[in-house]
């Protein structure tokens, strides 16, 4: 179980590498992608993963997403992009990206 987008990527990577995996499809937000590809970015350098790079993970954003409808709410895209320049500004304080 993880928190946060840190933990689910070091979870992911610790069940390829326990698995033998190599590559990955991994589901996120539309938003989300950019913050995911910065952490498994700088996560692959931490837990070694064989055969792994950044280029063998496939990052997929979810068609279910709000945010893909027309006519969804625009103060909650604002919002939800505010969210993530935030949240990228915050892993980065941290040293996570």
């Amino acid at each position: 179980q993880a928190a946060n987008n840190y933990e689910n990527v070091r979870n992911c990577l610790e069940i390829m590498r326990l698995n033998g995996f190599s590559s990955a499809v991994v589901v996120t937000g539309l938003y989300n992608t950019l913050r995911t590809r910065l952490l498994f970015t700088t996560q692959l350098k931490a837990i070694e993963v064989p055969g792994a790079t950044i280029d063998s993970i496939h990052l997929a954003p979810s068609p279910e997403s709000v945010f893909f409808h027309r006519d969804s709410d625009k103060l909650a895209q604002l919002a939800a992009v505010l969210h993530e320049y935030a949240a990228i500004l915050n892993y980065w304080w941290k040293d996570w990206i």
